[in-house]
């Protein structure tokens, strides 16, 4: 077999630095919860739970009272409603699918839906199905990070830019008697 007939291994390179990537603050938002156990209940690698926000009682807000982003409107408003379809997995991972629509100070309506992840904790799968023992007290709130990747739907052009990102959200999940009862959330595009 001739050498240039020879079958060559491929090349291999190695990444040795990461993409350069910025995180741009939009929002953030805090919101009560009410949790209640979907017809569904247990399912194949855990149990399905309806939670919904308490309508009218999530403030989306700046921080920083800043009045824009990236030149545009900034984002502070209400949530007029919520639910996440979550799953509790046996292996303590709380799945979340949610979906929520808010309005804006101003009067844009905005829809929002995402997915992401919770840590339930250690036995946190067993402690919200049995109750037993009851996961987070009045005086000593179970609190979980949560992390999730939302996108944004609206047709007001003074929001329309919201249209345009991939966005990630870092929040906490706070349990009390083994119940969901609030998250709150700092919401990032990805610049």
């Amino acid at each position: 077999m001739s050498a240039a007939l020879a079958v060559q291994p491929p090349v291999q390179t190695r990444r040795t630095s990461l993409f350069e990537r910025d995180l741009l603050y939009l929002f953030s938002y805090d919101a009560d919860l009410e949790m209640r156990r979907d017809e569904l209940g247990f399912v194949p690698g855990g149990l399905r739970v309806n939670i919904t926000s308490k309508p009218n009682k999530t403030r989306m807000y700046h921080v920083a009272r800043e009045s824009s982003t990236l030149g545009f409107k900034a984002v502070e408003g209400t949530i007029t409603s919520g639910i996440d379809r979550a799953l509790i997995r046996n292996d303590n991972i709380g799945v979340l699918d949610v979906q929520l629509t808010m309005r804006t100070d101003d009067g844009a309506l905005i829809y929002s839906e995402y997915r992401g992840l919770y840590p339930a904790g250690d036995r946190g799968y067993r402690r919200l199905i049995s109750r037993q023992p009851l996961l987070g007290t009045e005086l000593q709130p179970f609190k979980a990070p949560v992390y999730v990747t939302p996108r944004y739907q609206t047709d007001s052009p003074d929001y329309r830019w919201l249209t345009q990102y991939q966005c990630v959200g870092f929040g906490e999940v706070t349990v009390i008697k083994s119940d969901i009862r609030s998250v709150t959330f700092d919401i990032y595009a990805l610049d």
